[in-house]
């Protein structure tokens, strides 16, 4: 498992944390999981752009040809607040 810090530039503190977990080096291939926010940024683009980077990273930094996404089965998706 290899943990990222989410920071929030405008206040440059921590927001919440996100990792690559079951991460398989020889056939390229990890997870990106186990993600938790602060309630104020919940619902909001955060997330998402925490995602593009670690997905950006992953294929094209590490040259993984697989990632997959693990959420917990009680996770909900709901509307994004604007």
């Amino acid at each position: 498992m290899l943990p990222f810090a989410v920071i929030e530039k405008s206040a440059r503190r921590a927001v919440g944390m996100t990792t690559y977990m079951n991460i398989d080096a020889e056939n390229r291939r990890l997870e990106i999981g186990s993600t938790w926010c602060r309630k104020r940024v919940q619902r909001t683009a955060s997330n998402t752009e925490c995602k593009l980077l670690l997905l950006t990273h992953a294929f094209e930094r590490l040259s993984c040809i697989a990632v997959e996404f693990r959420a917990h089965l009680t996770h909900q998706l709901s509307k994004p607040r604007h």
